[in-house]
């Protein structure tokens, strides 16, 4: 939390695009070694915590403006709610099971790169993303 605001004021100064590739990349590269270092010491738990939360910060600070700023303000909420609770129902609701399905078959460790590879789409998506950090919310999908 003490993060964000300072990520917040990153993501306004040099956009939100930037600030998401880290997240996408960094995530899709980091999210094995983070899920193998969860096991063992409580510093170790919370150094990798503290790690996934700062990179996680990323995302939190620059994508409520990101997501918002792709759809003109007549169909903003919609154009925002329903992708974003699909997703989230898509892939964050079916996760523990995911997970868990995994495990019970002798594929704990593939869990770990599914993660990844969904960072990693989420990535190539902040690359096509267009960076609107200097235009004004209001006239966005004014023609």
């Amino acid at each position: 939390m003490a993060a964000l605001p300072v990520l917040g004021m990153a993501a306004d100064r040099f956009g939100r695009r930037p600030l998401l590739l880290v997240f996408g990349f960094g995530f899709a590269g980091l999210s094995p070694l983070f899920l193998g270092l969860l096991s063992g010491s409580a510093v170790r738990l919370f150094a990798v915590m503290t790690a996934a939360l700062l990179l996680f910060g990323c995302y939190a600070a620059a994508a409520p403006a990101a997501t918002l700023e792709m759809f003109a303000t007549a169909v903003r909420s919609s154009g925002v709610g329903l992708p974003y609770a699909v997703t989230v129902a898509l892939f964050g609701g079916t996760a523990p099971y995911r997970n868990e399905y995994l495990a019970a078959h002798g594929h704990a460790d593939w869990y770990r790169w599914y993660v990844a590879a969904l960072c990693l789409v989420s990535a190539v998506s902040f690359v096509r993303y267009r960076e609107t950090k200097d235009v004004d919310p209001t006239s966005i999908g004014r023609v």
